[in-house]
């Protein structure tokens, strides 16, 4: 079966969005097409054609999976809260309420921005051990320091690579940064980035930073 055209005149998404350009039209439909990313352009402008069914009666993409470049900044501010409450809840073993309450963040509000990273037990919810949530993550690769999208699995072993970076850097031991040679993580779009173990070049990067850094860890 061929595949569906976005519209009549692009074939894909992506080509629409790149003739798009960066305007309020374009940010919005690119947002639709994140929620329900099989619809075409009629569906997400609302006026579907006769054979096309409503958005409505399409399968949405919960808000906690969507792409950050699509999020509103509070939208980003929320899922940032919402992720230091699921770490809470896995590192004290914590339910949803307790967790939320302990860090002074709504527990409404953190389920919905992190509902696939959890599961209901009786009348709270747990996080689940892993999640497909995106969220920014800076690592080194290349001899360069770079922005990666990665899931919770790949952000506890960038967690653990900073750790170990941080150890030679502070200490001058390498040994724990010696067993991420040659590791690789994935980002959400199917990337892979090499986690930079050469001391000399984590050298240069720490030396030409201006302001002491501050990461984000995750840890298992």
């Amino acid at each position: 079966m061929p595949k569906k055209r976005f519209s009549k005149r692009f074939s894909t998404f992506e080509v629409w969005s790149r003739n798009a350009g960066d305007t309020s039209y374009g940010k919005k439909v690119r947002r639709r097409h994140a929620m329900y990313p099989s619809a075409t352009l009629s569906q997400l402008k609302g006026t579907p054609a006769k054979n096309e069914k409503p958005i409505s009666r399409m399968r949405k993409v919960p808000l906690s999976l969507l792409p950050q470049d699509v999020l509103t900044p509070r939208e980003k501010r929320l899922r940032s809260d919402a992720l230091e409450v699921i770490d809470k809840m896995r590192d004290d073993g914590l339910e949803l309420s307790i967790a939320a309450r302990k860090l002074k963040k709504s527990p409404r509000s953190m389920l919905r921005h992190a509902r696939t990273a959890l599961r209901k037990r009786k009348q709270d919810y747990v996080a689940e051990p892993s999640d497909k949530i995106p969220r920014s993550m800076n690592i080194i690769s290349d001899g360069e320091e770079v922005v990666v999208i990665v899931n919770s699995e790949m952000a506890t072993i960038i967690g653990k690579y900073h750790n170990a970076r941080k150890k030679f850097l502070n200490q001058g031991d390498d040994e724990a940064l010696a067993q991420f040679q040659g590791v690789t993580v994935t980002d959400i779009d199917g990337n892979e980035h090499v986690l930079d173990t050469n001391t000399q070049s984590l050298l240069a990067i720490e030396e030409s930073r201006e302001e002491p850094e501050f990461y984000e860890i995750y840890s298992e």
